[in-house]
């Protein structure tokens, strides 16, 4: 049984990129033009008076050949209109900048090439920028320490003399306790001997 949904693939290796890319470089697309502006205006003041027209006589327009020729080529005005709307809603969502935006410079290779070494070169000196502030940031805070430590010596070096001589004055009466117990161990021991 066959699957009929199945909708076989066309394959990569018969489309050839490189002569495409060729043909593009060779013959570029031709940017988008631009809708008549002069037709625009003109047939928003025809329908305007359309409408007064209408509005005094009460009457339906007459359908002629020559209405509908004009009528064709404002509607593909109007639909230009809006596919520029279109278009400049999608710039503005994946913010294109226009004024360095350039139509078929996506296909020019070596434009493409000197934007992403431009954008590396930036990159590369931002990482530089930072880590030297990093270094800035470094520096100051190894002085700041420094003269926190300075400003704090004296009172350390009172510290460390009172922290000796409480170890020595502990020390000795350790030692002295030890001698006194010796020494009570001993009596007991002759005591108890002489008992």
């Amino acid at each position: 049984q066959r699957n009929l949904a199945y909708a076989q693939q066309k394959r990569a290796e018969k489309f050839d990129y490189g002569e495409q890319l060729k043909r593009l470089r060779e013959n570029p697309l031709p940017p988008p033009k631009p809708a008549n502006r002069e037709i625009l205006e003109h047939e928003e003041r025809r329908r305007q008076a359309n409408l007064k027209f209408l509005a005094e006589n009460k009457i339906k327009p007459a359908h002629g050949a020559a209405s509908s020729v004009i009528a064709r080529k404002v509607d593909m005005h109007l639909a230009k209109v809006e596919k520029e709307k279109a278009m400049e809603r999608l710039a503005d969502a994946f913010k294109i900048n226009k004024d360095e935006f350039e139509h078929g410079a996506a296909f020019d290779l070596e434009t493409q090439e000197l934007k992403r070494l431009k954008r590396i070169a930036e990159h590369q000196e931002k990482k530089r920028e930072d880590k030297r502030k990093r270094k800035e940031q470094e520096a100051l805070q190894a002085e700041e320490k420094r003269d926190r430590e300075d400003s704090g010596k004296e009172s350390d070096d009172k510290d460390e003399k009172k922290e000796k001589k409480d170890r020595k004055d502990r020390k000795e009466k350790k030692s002295k306790k030890e001698k006194k117990s010796k020494k009570e161990k001993k009596r007991k021991r002759s005591r108890s001997r002489s008992d």
